[in-house]
């Protein structure tokens, strides 16, 4: 936490840092849930490489979760992939405290959702790549019946870079901004199959992260990285809109996820004390 700080808040007030600066780890694996919602089991990818305050929390409380599909009838038997995400801040000298932020479910059924023909990465702004500055743009795109992007927003901009408040949203601003630009001309393949093949229109969320080659160092699995999350805006038109059932940034870079919920949750963590 203290590298984290020095290295990223330069000459930032001591209470701006102390209000943001958070550690992060992604962690995922997958879930059974029953017939009645509730959690029959649980794997973590390879636990070994994972913190024991991970492990132990995941421990004591993803058995309570309890689930529905959104139309509020009982989602199992199923096994669902999971991606969680998990924050430590720092109390005192020696002591954190570690707590499950965000949650992600999804089914691993690829040929059932829009499937990318090729995603552009976007420009990276010089400025920010001249500063130094890394994040990351959670994409929501609405895909019509031709695979074309007919709608997009940025749902969430996090970064890794402890500023002023006006510095880190124009860095959120120019991020989504670029990222936004480059969605435009995605082109996907519709689904030929599953439920959802006759839909009018599908939602996928892409996370976009911004690395500075050659200076970013990916964090490995199960190691900590700086986070500083951004505001959380609702694409219009999700089926998701006024549930938040899914946590946006709660998912790996480098992947297309179905964008509306299959699996709510309805004990987050942020309600279960965790």
């Amino acid at each position: 936490m203290l590298l984290f700080a020095s290295a990223l808040a330069g000459a930032v007030e001591p209470e701006v840092v102390e209000r943001h600066a958070e550690l992060s780890m992604l962690v995922t694996g997958s879930i059974d849930v029953d017939a009645d919602g509730r959690v029959k089991g649980y794997v973590l990818d390879k636990p070994d490489k994972l913190p024991l305050a991970v492990t132990e929390l995941a421990a004591r409380k993803i058995p309570e979760w309890t689930f529905k599909r959104p139309d509020g009838t009982s989602p199992g038997p199923l096994r669902s992939m999971m991606s969680l995400r998990f924050l430590a801040r720092k109390v005192d000298a020696s002591n954190y405290v570690v707590r499950i932020a965000g949650t992600s479910f999804f089914r691993h059924a690829p040929d059932e959702y829009p499937m990318s023909k090729g995603l552009k990465p976007p420009r990276y702004p010089r400025v920010a790549a001249m500063g130094g500055v890394t994040g990351i743009v959670y994409v929501v795109a609405r895909i019509d019946r031709k695979g074309r992007v007919e709608d997009v927003i940025a749902e969430q901009v996090n970064l890794r870079v402890i500023t002023h408040e006006a510095g880190m949203n124009e860095w959120r601003v120019m991020f989504a901004k670029v990222a936004l630009e480059a969605a435009e001309d995605w082109r996907f393949i519709p689904p030929a199959k599953g439920p959802h093949a006759g839909d009018p229109y599908w939602s996928v969320r892409v996370p976009v992260e911004f690395m500075i080659r050659g200076k970013t160092v990916r964090p490995q699995y199960g190691e900590w990285e700086g986070y500083v999350a951004g505001p959380r805006q609702v694409a219009p038109w999700s089926r998701d809109a006024g549930k938040q059932a899914a946590s946006v940034d709660a998912l790996p870079a480098g992947g297309i996820y179905p964008a509306d919920p299959e699996l709510v949750l309805l004990n987050p963590p942020d309600q279960s004390g965790a």
